[in-house]
């Protein structure tokens, strides 16, 4: 991108570490069947486990946050997914739940929960938030039938052995019914040879909030924000430019009223003291050196650049491309730094250091730091936080949203990390707004205007910014 923003921002990566409990809440139906052995060419890919089925039967309703705990034997249901690869070969596999007709519970009464281990004993990568089932409308390419769930998508070019755990249970707002309800689930698994193609391109790692960040949508006829669910078309959509946004709310009392709130009701900005926005992991290439057009761009040039090719992926999905490409087949596909979380990261010889956590997206303040330095804020329609040092910036967003001060004034808390936004995170932002979902997709902006513009506010006042992208005066009333 051909201007230089300067600005301060914080990112909050997520790296969450669950404690177990004890609840009773479903059994296991041992039928002990293996489900799809796939072998292509030299790749062999297997699911190991026998007993593949969860039931629930008459359970009470809880919430995410003890469901995600449950820690019982006779709640988890643990299976295998070996891949052997010999010689040069790709292998891309998914993972689905399928509904049995004997089921009588609605799918929105239940949630699924899915998370992953490298070693079968610490289970702390998340793969699926809490999710009522969501049967696929059509057959895809790995071979997964009308009616199943995705659960996870990956490739790999490694022999590799991934060990699942998954939990469910009745969601909080069923209502409950005299009439007995089961819901029982089969998970399979399908792979195919290569790389996976129509998945890859659509589907966003689903926003992972913490603690008692409230996601929130703008409402146009009350110009105002409100509590969203957290359902994919209503909270968040990228196939039309919507991105899933939260808020945080300092006061404890007005945070647990709005934690108990429904959706739609109005979040007061006065209770407000940061917006986030969720970047979801993500691969890019740009071809032809400067992009490629979308209907109601410039051509692409060095002075009106084009759309980067943009595919989202699995956390477990790393690829170390070029990033560039010719012709009209994208191809070598580049994942940000931005989405691994340690210290050598940055260096593609050593990111996949045992020490690394790749994450399935990042939270970015989704305005500059607003407020004071002891009492920091990312809030629109505020002056600008300035005239700090570097190292007060760094040393502040660290410490007060750290796992102690974030609880009280943020409503954080799990394992996370807050920190002054990196150039790869910046990069990570910019580079999916200079996509079709982002800003140079959307069609309320034409020609050079879909780029991303400079906030030219001569006060400094957040959330404004130019009108067009050949403004370049400082001007104290250009808004977006």
């Amino acid at each position: 991108m051909k201007k230089k923003i300067v600005s301060t921002f914080l990112v909050l990566l997520l790296v969450i570490l669950l404690i177990g409990v004890t609840y009773a809440i479903f059994t296991f139906s041992q039928i002990g069947i293996t489900e799809n052995a796939i072998t292509t060419g030299a790749v062999t890919m297997a699911y190991t486990d026998g007993d593949n089925q969860i039931t629930i039967n008459n359970a009470v309703p809880i919430t995410d946050e003890v469901g995600k705990l449950l820690s019982d034997e006779n709640n988890l249901f643990d299976f295998t997914v070996n891949i052997n690869i010999v010689g040069n070969a790709t292998i891309s596999y998914e993972i689905t739940a399928e509904k049995s007709a004997s089921s009588t519970m609605a799918n929105n009464g239940i949630k699924l929960y899915l998370q992953k281990s490298k070693d079968g004993t610490n289970y702390d990568e998340e793969v699926l938030q809490p999710s009522p089932y969501e049967p696929i409308n059509k057959d895809d390419e790995f071979g997964a039938k009308a009616g199943e769930m995705v659960l996870d998508i990956g490739t790999t070019n490694k022999t590799v052995r991934y060990y699942y755990r998954l939990r469910m249970w009745v969601d909080q707002d069923y209502e409950e019914s005299k009439i007995s309800k089961s819901f029982t689930i089969k998970v399979n698994t399908y792979g195919k040879s290569g790389s996976y193609t129509e998945k890859d391109k659509n589907k966003a790692n689903s926003p992972q909030l913490v603690g008692d960040m409230i996601p929130v949508v703008y409402d146009d006829a009350s110009n105002s924000w409100k509590k969203s669910s957290t359902k994919l078309g209503e909270w968040y959509d990228y196939d039309h430019q919507k991105w899933a946004n939260a808020v945080t709310i300092k006061d404890p009392s007005k945070r647990i009223e709005y934690k108990n709130s429904a959706e739609a009701t109005p979040i007061r900005m006065e209770d407000i003291n940061t917006f986030m926005v969720w970047i979801p992991r993500y691969s890019y290439t740009l071809g032809n050196t400067y992009g490629y057009q979308i209907d109601g761009s410039s051509p692409p040039s060095q002075l009106t650049p084009g759309a980067f090719d943009i595919k989202f992926i699995s956390k477990y999905t790393t690829e170390m491309g070029s990033g560039q490409y010719t012709g009209g087949t994208p191809k070598n596909y580049f994942t940000p730094s931005s989405f691994c979380f340690g210290d050598t990261c940055d260096d593609e010889t050593t990111r996949g250091d045992a020490g690394n956590k790749e994450l399935s997206g990042i939270w970015i303040a989704k305005f500059e730091m607003t407020g004071t330095i002891d009492d920091i804020s990312s809030i629109p329609n505020q002056t600008s936080l300035r005239n700090e040092t570097i190292s007060s910036f760094f040393t502040k967003i660290q410490s007060l949203m750290n796992a102690n001060s974030g609880t009280t004034n943020y409503g954080f808390n799990g394992t996370y990390d807050t920190h002054m936004i990196k150039n790869t995170e910046w990069g990570a932002f910019v580079y999916l707004a200079q996509s079709k979902y982002g800003k140079y997709g959307n069609k309320n902006y034409n020609g050079a205007n879909k780029e991303v513009v400079t906030n030219n506010c001569s006060n400094y006042i957040t959330g404004i910014g130019a009108n067009s992208l050949s403004r370049q005066d400082l001007s104290p009333t250009t808004t977006t």
